[in-house]
């Protein structure tokens, strides 16, 4: 047997959707998953405000202010889909531990200005 490992399991030959979908966001800019994140942050603003809803403003500037912190400490964001689950997102990762507290601690507040209002 040959060192090299060979991937298996759904997100590999298993499922030729997802493995298309993941050669085509391949070439995508890793910066791309950045971007996604900070747009439905504005998304969630723009709805919270229209909406009156002060807990999607929340969420909003949470997601906002957590692409900024990641991108700044030099985290890893990509793109991210599933045809099956028909989704299409981004993954942030490569996070230190006070970023992943930092950005955690926003969302909690998120959900409790959401719970509060």
């Amino acid at each position: 047997m040959s060192g090299q490992q060979t991937a298996t399991g759904p997100g590999t030959a298993s499922d030729p959707g997802k493995a298309v979908l993941e050669r085509l966001l391949g070439w995508l800019p890793a910066w791309l998953g950045f971007a996604l994140i900070a747009l439905v942050g504005i998304l969630a603003i723009v709805f919270g405000i229209l909406q009156s809803s002060p807990g999607l403003i929340a969420f909003g500037v949470a997601a906002i202010a957590g692409a900024a912190i990641t991108w700044w400490a030099g985290g890893r964001g990509e793109p991210r889909g599933n045809p099956v689950d028909k989704s299409f997102g981004a993954v942030i990762s490569r996070l230190d531990g006070w970023q992943w507290l930092v950005i955690f601690g926003l969302f909690v507040g998120a959900i409790i200005i959401t719970v509060v209002t």
